[in-house]
């Protein structure tokens, strides 16, 4: 995703939860490039999804500070960082998909989203196509894909899922690939969550708000519909799911993951 939006001249602030990493990546992407003009349209900044104590709430709070002696605003935010695991399901796997793929999205999201540049700003949230409806019962699927779904109540769908899979009441549906865990927190914090964001600000002319699965084509579609794609083409997806340019129809989620894309 950075290397299309540096191609594109973009300058681009990267947030990592390890900032020697960031900065390796920041090398190659200069070796890449073959210009040292990367150097100064690359800027690598910590942000942690996970909230372990109030230090940490604080340092986020010092890295938003800091993005805005870099920048005046932020055309685009993509949310692109995750936990991803593919074991089998248990408790503590789970709530750590939760605390980072759902709760430190939103947190981190709510701490950025201040600087959003309005009108024309971009939001995209880089989810999965692991993560649908599929993954729940029924009468939860139900609440998810409500119109008046309201943050407090996914809070409430997330911790009732959180105690099914501790108390072994959860059942795990048959038509799953693997990775459980990760594809219920991505359905919570990338896939359910931006819906309730966009209706919290309706006009995508604004702002818009969307997921999208990067899969089977490479980071394509999150760089589209941040960038390059006009607000004439994708606004009728404001707060939807994408999957290669096209926006996904959310009573097909139950049917699973879509392999043909």
């Amino acid at each position: 995703i950075v290397r299309q939006r540096l191609q594109l001249n973009w300058t681009v602030i990267l947030g990592c939860r390890s900032l020697a990493k960031g900065h390796a990546a920041k090398q190659r992407l200069i070796q890449e490039c073959g210009t040292h003009d990367v150097e100064n349209r690359v800027h690598v900044v910590w942000i942690d999804l996970e909230q372990r104590d109030q230090q940490q709430e604080s340092q986020l709070q010092a890295s938003v500070e800091q993005i805005r002696t870099i920048s005046q605003g932020l055309d685009v935010l993509i949310h692109n960082a995750a936990y991803i695991t593919y074991n089998n399901l248990s408790f503590e796997e789970a709530h750590k998909s939760f605390e980072i793929n759902y709760r430190g999205t939103v947190r981190v999201h709510e701490a950025l989203f201040p600087l959003v540049k309005r009108p024309g700003g971009r939001v995209i949230f880089v989810s999965s196509a692991v993560g649908k409806t599929y993954l729940v019962p029924s009468d939860v699927e139900t609440q998810l894909l409500s119109d008046n779904l309201a943050e407090d109540d996914l809070v409430r769908i997330v911790q009732r899922l959180e105690d099914d899979i501790q108390s072994g009441r959860y059942q795990e549906p048959t038509n799953h690939i693997g990775g459980l865990a990760y594809g219920l927190g991505k359905l919570a914090g990338t896939t359910i969550y931006p819906r309730i964001v966009a209706r919290r600000h309706p006009s995508p002319q604004e702002i818009f708000v969307a997921s999208c699965c990067p899969a089977f084509g490479g980071p394509d579609t999150p760089v589209w519909l941040a960038t390059t794609a006009s607000i004439e083409q994708i606004q009728h997806g404001h707060g939807g799911f994408w999957e290669q340019r096209t926006l996904t129809n959310p009573q097909d989620w139950s049917a699973g993951m879509n392999l043909s894309s």
